[in-house]
């Protein structure tokens, strides 16, 4: 049972930092199989986290190789806080209800360089899900339908005041299959429509995904995800398409959960290969989380980036984060 209390506050915590629909399905299933192996079977269905981390960005303008500006000049540490208020509740043995509220702010602390602070942002989420658990295929299964919308506010005039910035929503149909007791098969399909300040920057992009996770004995847990995003713009120029493959590996521990992942992009560039050919971003990285006690962790995330295009100068560049902090859930 000991174990078990610090593994549902752990994955309380995962929630409110993924926006991935197949992760987001696997964490809410995790929840549900710990309340219903522990005394937590009839808790408040009602869930909160709050976590404050502290940062540094090498790279905050992603400037290319071919760049005049230092190194220097391109780094900043600064500060991230973030909040989640959730709520999840069976109406029926068949389904259920799900609605989560984000919000997350950013600040910079290199305050003398515009073109670092003007990346301050405030963002706003909210979902409503609705969850079909139901069979396929003779296979326990889970269909999740989700709605969502996400506003963000930047201080892109660099007058240390945020303004809107961009506004992104949609929806997401994904449907979880148990192939045995402890691997999971993923379908999905996202839709969603995005647009910021400028005039002409409207994309409908839609993307189909798969997903397969497997836990062994011990615990360990293996998740390997493909997606193809498809996005369409106002000015088919800029049109695109993204292929992306995600490896993310849990290690467990009483305390302990390390998770080392890699994602792998290609981007199609579709009527700009001529400029841009194909390009490729290389994101590796480790996270670790620290159960100090039942409700509190320390949190760690380490992440290297690399974009690789043709045209170096505009699209292509390194970037390493260092992020640390705390986080509290219930």
């Amino acid at each position: 049972e000991g174990h078990y209390e610090l593994a549902l506050p752990y994955y309380q915590r995962l929630l409110a930092n993924t926006r991935d629909p197949f992760i987001q399905t696997m964490i809410q299933k995790k929840l549900e199989d710990i309340k219903a192996k522990t005394s937590q079977a009839a808790a408040s269905p009602h869930q909160f986290s709050f976590a404050q981390q502290i940062f540094y960005d090498s790279n905050v303008l992603l400037s290319g190789p071919d760049t005049q500006t230092s190194s220097s000049d391109q780094a900043s540490p600064g500060t991230t806080t973030n909040l989640r208020q959730g709520y999840f509740k069976s109406l029926t043995e068949y389904s259920a209800l799900q609605h989560s509220f984000n919000a997350g702010y950013t600040r910079y602390t290199k305050r003398n360089e515009p073109a670092i602070y003007q990346n301050d942002s405030l963002q706003l989420g909210l979902s409503e899900s609705i969850i079909w658990r139901h069979s396929f295929l003779r296979q326990k299964s889970q269909a999740r339908y989700e709605l969502y919308g996400d506003y963000s506010y930047e201080d892109h005039e660099s007058k240390k005041q945020l303004k809107y910035f961009s506004k992104d929503y949609g929806v997401n149909f994904t449907e979880l299959m148990e192939i045995s007791k402890n691997s999971q098969f993923y379908l999905g399909i996202k839709y969603q429509h995005y647009e910021n300040y400028q005039e002409a920057s409207a994309l409908n992009i839609y993307t189909p995904s798969i997903a397969y996770s497997y836990t062994t004995k011990k615990g360990t847990q293996w998740y390997h995800a493909l997606e193809m995003q498809n996005q369409l713009a106002e000015d088919p120029y800029n049109d695109t398409r993204i292929y992306q493959y995600q490896f993310q590996v849990t290690l467990p521990g009483k305390r302990w959960r390390v998770s080392p992942y890699f994602i792998l992009q290609v981007q199609d560039t579709m009527a700009q290969q001529d400029i841009r050919g194909w390009e490729s971003l290389l994101n590796p990285g480790i996270t670790l989380d620290y159960s100090i006690s039942k409700r509190w962790a320390m949190n760690t995330n380490i992440f290297y980036r690399k974009r690789i295009s043709k045209e170096k100068s505009s699209y292509s560049y390194d970037q390493y984060v260092i992020q640390s902090g705390v986080s509290y859930a219930f």
